[in-house]
């Protein structure tokens, strides 16, 4: 997987062959296509190995998945997001990827699979933040849980574009005022 990451860093998703993925990592072409049926279904494998790399780090980091930490934890948790997203130059990766899924259907079904694992992991914290009184209780989760995601994900495109204009002050911002938080902790 790490070599699959390496090529995909270097020569972005279209240029990359499943060769180039086995040659990386010591291995044939036939030996990737058995744990694999298609240079997607390795790239969506990497992807929630992403997923699960950001929930052990949570839990590597205290903060509880339940949403019973302190409103510091939402900035931990954009924290991480942050920085498990811009190792290895996955942003550009992935959004190669979601440009490619506007012309495939059956990519775009697996992209929204994703999609759908990163929102109940916001939606199961966001509850736990609403369960234990620290967000409004008129707070629509799934709704709220979307716009977390479009934040985001708008975050690492301009950061992509505008580098120097563009910090995770405000993404914080802009995930605090969803949740009508305060910036500072009381």
């Amino acid at each position: 997987m790490e070599s699959a990451l390496q090529v995909f860093s270097k020569k972005g998703y279209s240029d990359t062959s499943v060769e180039e993925i086995a040659e990386s990592a010591g291995y044939t072409k036939g030996t990737v296509y058995v744990h694999f049926k298609s240079k997607e279904e390795l790239f969506l494998t990497l992807m929630d190995e992403r997923l699960k790399a950001f929930k052990r780090q949570m839990i590597d980091r205290g903060i509880d998945e339940k949403g019973e930490g302190s409103i510091h934890s939402v900035k931990e948790l954009l924290h991480l997001f942050i920085e498990l997203t811009e190792k290895d130059y996955w942003t550009p990766i992935f959004f190669e990827f979601c440009a490619i899924s506007l012309r495939n259907e059956k990519i775009k079904g697996k992209l929204l699979d994703h999609y759908e694992k990163w929102l109940q992991l916001i939606m199961a914290y966001l509850a736990g933040l609403k369960q234990s009184g620290k967000i409004d209780n008129g707070i629509d989760i799934r709704k709220t849980s979307y716009e977390i995601l479009i934040a985001l994900d708008g975050f690492h495109w301009h950061k992509t574009i505008h580098s120097n204009e563009v910090d995770l002050q405000m993404v914080e911002n802009s995930v605090f005022s969803l949740l009508r938080l305060p910036l500072k902790e009381e």
